[in-house]
């Protein structure tokens, strides 16, 4: 700007001296106007450049520029370029250009690395799931979780690993965990039809675990999922009514189970009817689950044919295709168990001959797919001897049974020690049916080794999954104080009815273990054991022990019965409240809540009458009836008729 105003200065002297030369004037005025537009161009860039950087943040630029851009405040222009000379800019300029090459550069470097780990880790997965596999197969059970547990490090959202590590938690008794794992896996899901199979092998663990509510809601939840398309999801659906029919039959649900089992039935002959070669065996044990259903009925024949079916089914696959039935889970192989599939359920009274025919027709086939394959189908034929061994027992074949239970107990005693965790539990309950064949049979000595040995398996597996077996050590103790009781060895008796009260205290409380004629079966027993001895102290203890037994079974049925009334499942609340009268003795805990539940299922004559009946002698009745109520009013539960049951207890 400065040289330019100098220009300036130096033409218009120049212009006042060339008046008089009009040629050189004009060429002067020329360069003048050219020069003056330069300046104004210069000043309008010079305004422009002011108000563009008059909004500049001193404290996010540098030292050096911050002294540029005074000097440019103040007009020095030159001075503001010296500074910026003096830091030599544009080799600093193309040094971070070199350096954003090496960057990019590096990043590629990564990607492509980022890339080949991704390859690494999806075959190191492939290896990983491949030898827990094999460990699997050989029983290596610690090293096949090792395998598992690697897996998940290097994706603990890996689909595949995350289905068959819960399952494989499942198999070694380990429900807790399985519930976690196969939580995550569902979370992950990306499909709808993925969803609804991790929610029914959740249904399962949860089935094996004693959480029967659980398990009911997860197999309902995945059926919900699959009924937008249904006819594409049939198999799916089919898998999952068939595990909810068993567990309706489980639960004692027969006309639910009946009707689920059969629409799996019907859509698993609808599949195999259009490729057999894929849904053979899921059509055998969906037979074989109807079967179980009508045996647990004592529908004989039904059974009998459902049965044979079954086992036509696995004689044909054993003989062309034996890979197609391995189980993929220890609860497949439970179901699969051919004819009186549940150990405990195969002590009914069998009524048919045609079922030893039967028994030695699974038995054939399950010896013969384990010629093959032992590691795998042995089980088969430990349960089937087991079953065997309970039919020869009801038929008083007595060394066929024992035969049976020994051939049995061999086969799962060496499977245990490979795998301890998943085939001890099925030890101990061949142990426990060999008991009841010696208790049977006269031989005592022997009934207390064989239901001692059982109850120490059991009591292990608590230390497991505490849910799913202390059942199972209740119920052996409960079998150990009556083989006490014909050994008249009172003080033994006390003993094991002591443990099991304690036991059934404990699982009594929980949501899924509602207990209706245990405890008066308890009662009953304890009140029995008073005869053993006429000694005074031990009809006193025994005395004390049932009083026990009463109090304990009031405590749960008061608290199953109140906690359904203030979750407004009223028809429950007056179930369990009903069922446990007979402890109440006298105690006004129960018959409220009987009368409540009443009278929130709007069946105001029942209350009345009912009311009156429980009534008697016990005045005070009526208040608990309304402060019972005033405590549902207070947690939000009215009934429209409130005032008018209140004014009958006033």
């Amino acid at each position: 700007e400065k040289a330019l105003s100098e220009q300036l200065a130096h033409l218009e002297k120049t212009i006042d001296a060339t008046q008089n030369d009009p040629l050189n004037l004009k060429k002067r005025q020329e360069e003048y106007e050219l020069l003056r537009g330069q300046f104004d161009q210069l000043d309008g860039m010079a305004q422009a450049l002011a108000e563009r950087y008059a909004q500049t943040n001193l404290d996010e630029v540098s030292a050096d520029y911050q002294r540029a851009f005074r000097c440019f405040q103040r007009g020095a222009l030159d001075s503001a370029l010296l500074v910026f000379q003096s830091l030599n800019v544009e080799s600093d300029a193309l040094a971070i250009v070199s350096e954003q090459q090496r960057n990019q550069n590096l990043t590629v470097e990564y990607a492509k690395r980022g890339s080949e780990q991704q390859q690494r880790k999806a075959e190191t997965l492939q290896t990983l799931r491949f030898k827990a596999a094999l460990h699997q197969t050989q029983f290596e059970i610690a090293q096949t979780a090792q395998c598992y547990r690697l897996m998940l490090r290097l994706d603990s959202t890996d689909r595949p690993t995350l289905k068959e590590y819960s399952s494989f938690l499942s198999a070694q008794s380990q429900y807790d965990s399985a519930i976690l794992i196969c939580k995550k896996w569902i979370n992950h899901a990306p499909t709808t039809i993925e969803k609804a199979t991790a929610l029914n092998q959740l249904g399962n663990i949860y089935r094996s675990n004693q959480n029967k509510t659980q398990a009911e809601m997860a197999y309902k939840e995945a059926l919900n999922l699959l009924q937008i398309a249904r006819e594409t999801h049939l198999p799916t659906i089919a898998a999952i009514l068939d595990n909810l029919g068993n567990y309706y039959r489980d639960s004692d649900k027969m006309y639910e189970a009946e009707k689920t089992l059969t629409e799996s039935l019907k859509i698993y002959r609808q599949l195999a009817a259009s490729d057999e070669t894929a849904y053979l065996p899921q059509l055998a044990l969906s037979l074989n689950s109807l079967g179980r259903y009508y045996y647990d009925r004592k529908k004989m024949i039904p059974a009998g044919q459902a049965f044979d079916e079954s086992l036509d089914i696995y004689q044909k696959l054993a003989d062309e295709n034996p890979n197609a039935i391995i189980p993929e889970n220890i609860q497949t192989f439970y179901n699969m168990s051919v004819a009186f599939g549940d150990n405990e359920k195969s002590n009914y009274r069998i009524l048919n001959k045609e079922y030893e025919t039967l028994l030695k027709k699974a038995l054939k086939t399950h010896e013969q797919l384990a010629a093959r394959r032992p590691e795998i189908f042995s089980p088969f034929v430990a349960l089937t001897l087991n079953n065997l061994g309970n039919y020869y027992h009801k038929q008083g074949q007595t060394m066929e049974a024992e035969e049976s239970f020994q051939k049995s107990l061999k086969i799962l005693g060496d499977l245990s020690v490979r795998n301890p965790t998943a085939f001890l539990p099925f030890l101990a309950l061949t142990e426990t049916a060999l008991g009841h064949f010696y208790w049977k049979t006269g031989q005592k000595p022997q009934a207390l080794t064989a239901y001692l040995k059982a109850l120490d398996i059991f009591q292990s597996m608590c230390k497991v999954s505490p849910k799913a077996f202390l059942p199972k050590v209740a119920d052996l103790y409960s079998q150990l104080a009556a083989l006490k009781i014909e050994t008249r060895e009172p003080e033994l008796v006390l003993q094991y009815y002591r443990e099991e009260l304690l036991i059934r205290s404990a699982i009594g409380l929980t949501p899924d273990h509602f207990y209706t004629d245990e405890w008066y079966d308890l009662q009953r027993r304890v009140s029995q054991a008073k005869y053993l001895h006429a000694e005074k102290g031990y009809r006193d203890r025994v005395g004390r022990l049932l009083w026990q037994v009463d109090s304990t079974a009031l405590i749960v049925y008061e608290r199953h019965a109140r906690s359904a009334l203030f979750a407004k499942d009223f028809a429950f609340a007056g179930k369990a409240a009903e069922k446990g009268l007979p402890f109440e003795k006298g105690q006004l805990r129960l018959k409220p809540i009987c009368i409540v539940a009443l009278f929130f299922q709007n069946r105001q004559k029942d209350t009345k009458k009912l009311y009156n009946q429980l009534k008697g002698k016990d005045y005070l009745l009526a208040r608990e009836c309304f402060l019972l109520l005033e405590s549902l009013e207070q947690a939000g539960i009215i009934h429209p008729y409130l005032p008018r049951i209140r004014r009958f207890f006033q």
